[in-house]
């Protein structure tokens, strides 16, 4: 178990009387609660409204970081991603240049080079994300039956009312 000094207690009490938005509001007590009044993660559940698992994230967080945890904007961004952006444009410029002469890519050719980059499994979903996230979609021709007959439907159209 981590121990905060009396300093960090001062410290952290100091940055609750500067804060101004609610949830960094909220993140704070999580630890100050815990420093300066020796809680368990239980008891500050039920004074503050967040979950143990919330939490415990938040002290791991600030004993990692220290006090910049409550520096930072927590709102927003792509908190869980593999890969930034640019990261993501790289890996899908081959399959670009090769779509734009054949039309057609094979995602499970991008899942693979995706799993490769980041060195782990990935679930289909992710790569269909990311590539919505770069534009690229899903074009397929209407599907035709395989024993359709062509001329049986034309014949059709004429002798139909």
């Amino acid at each position: 178990m981590y121990k905060i000094s009396e300093e960090q207690v001062q410290e952290l009490s100091r940055l609750l009387e500067e804060v101004r938005d609610f949830s960094n509001f909220r993140r704070l007590q999580a630890v100050w609660f815990r420093a300066a009044k020796n809680m368990t993660a239980p008891e500050i559940e039920e004074l503050i409204g967040l979950t143990v698992q919330s939490i415990r994230q938040i002290q791991a967080e600030y004993f990692r970081e220290g006090i910049s945890t409550f520096r930072k904007s927590i709102r927003g961004g792509r908190h869980h991603q593999n890969l930034a952006l640019r990261e993501e444009e790289e890996l899908l410029k081959p399959f670009f240049e090769k779509a734009q002469v054949s039309g057609i890519v094979a995602v499970s050719r991008i899942k693979n080079a995706y799993e490769k980059k980041v060195g782990r499994r990935v679930h289909k979903t992710t790569i269909y994300r990311m590539l919505k996230r770069h534009g690229w979609r899903k074009l397929v021709p209407r599907p035709s039956h395989p024993k359709s007959d062509i001329n049986a439907q034309e014949a059709f159209k004429k002798t139909s009312r």
